[in-house]
């Protein structure tokens, strides 16, 4: 179906170009379909210059969300037992612009590796260390594909893993005039930069992401090539030379926020629109899962003590047993926050709570693990006896 351009005729409301009934046009809205006769009306732009990616109803997408949910392990139980049902389903086109090219650049680097070692002579624990300067110089080039939101404020909590879906799985783009638009079902978001403003903006994030990936690449090759050891960094400099080849846009790209309910409260599922892949979402906390999760707490508290007057007694490292100590308890305490949640942000597929939470303890320990490590470091000297 042809859009056709809504235009005001009294200057101050829209009406329908096909019935003339008044249309509801936000700020932010590209498509209006009528309410009365179902037809769509372009309100700014021209249609023929925008694509989209075709999206399901909102009934299909409640259903695929209701298949999701007995799929997955938490809200499985919900669904079988009543207690979950479906609010309301909002359909959303978002506006993006999608650029591809290379970036490229020349670091010079310079710094020491530091190599640590404890040992024990005589009846003293020493910790030696060697410092190893180094110069690394070079170029380094990759391609890339990145997309930047059309918004100035876009507000939308899953607009990132719905770019990440969309350069993962791409869907077969369509002109805008050519999207079939179903009545009530839909609501487009205009844009708010132009090509030049997006351009500028992706070769900003590019060269941000490109410094990063270098500076990630730098490091872990000087740590290689001397065999380990942490690479201390005294100067740096890195230069970044995007060059965007096509771009695109804007694309709109359908999302279907689902708001569902469980025992009276509103809860929130992300989806992207055209194959219903699920980005973000919210689940409740059961009362199991939250006494669980104190017991968790109480276990990992009790864990870094033991741990940290071992280090203190048994290997004479009163330093990284305090820091060990320290972050038991702040790991302690931060799963005792998650007990404290409302709801539970989960991204992707059907999982378990426990994987969720496994991953933030899985952050937690590697923070305890850098951190033991610098103490290990410490020129500490403890005399036995």
């Amino acid at each position: 179906m042809a859009l056709s351009t809504a235009v005001p005729r009294d200057g101050s409301a829209y009406r329908c170009k096909y019935c003339g009934a008044p249309l509801r046009v936000g700020p932010d809205s590209v498509v209006v379909v009528c309410p009365y006769c179902g037809k769509p009306n372009w309100v700014r732009g021209n249609p023929r210059e925008l694509y989209a990616a075709p999206s399901v109803s909102r009934d299909e997408a409640e259903r695929a969300f209701i298949d999701f949910a007995k799929r997955d392990p938490d809200l499985r139980g919900l669904v079988n037992k009543g207690l979950l049902g479906v609010a309301r389903v909002e359909i959303v086109f978002i506006p993006f612009y999608v650029a591809r090219g290379r970036v490229g650049g020349d670091y010079d680097y310079r710094g020491v590796v530091v190599k640590t070692r404890t040992v024990k002579r005589g009846d003293r624990y020493v910790t030696e260390t060697t410092r190893i300067p180094f110069h690394e110089r070079g170029s380094m080039e990759t391609s890339f594909q990145a997309m930047a939101s059309a918004k100035r404020v876009l507000g939308e909590e899953a607009a990132d893993e719905l770019a990440k879906h969309f350069a993962e799985k791409p869907p077969r783009l369509r002109r805008l005039d050519e999207i079939e638009w179903r009545k009530g079902e839909y609501t487009a978001l205009a844009a708010d930069y132009d090509a030049d403003e997006a351009k500028a903006r992706i070769i900003d994030d590019v060269c941000d992401w490109f410094r990063e990936w270098v500076d990630k690449e730098v490091r872990n090759r000087v740590s290689r090539r001397h065999g380990g050891g942490r690479v201390e960094v005294s100067s740096r400099s890195i230069t970044c030379r995007p060059s965007i080849g096509d771009l695109s846009g804007p694309v709109l790209l359908p999302l279907a926020k689902i708001f569902y309910t469980v025992s009276g409260k509103i809860y929130r599922a992300f989806f992207a629109a055209w194959d219903m892949e699920p980005l973000v979402r919210e689940e409740p906390l059961t009362p199991r899962q939250r006494i669980a999760l104190a017991i968790l707490s109480g276990a990992i508290g009790g864990l870094g003590g033991v741990a940290a007057t071992a280090s203190i007694v048994a290997f004479h490292r009163p330093v990284a047993g305090g820091v060990i100590g320290f972050l038991g308890a702040a790991v302690s305490y931060l799963v005792a926050r998650l007990a404290l949640r409302p709801s539970r942000i989960e991204t992707g597929g059907p999982r378990s709570w426990v994987t969720s939470i496994g991953e933030e303890l899985e952050d937690a320990t590697r923070l305890i693990d850098e951190l033991e490590r610098k103490a290990e470091a410490l020129p500490v000297r403890i005399a036995v006896g």
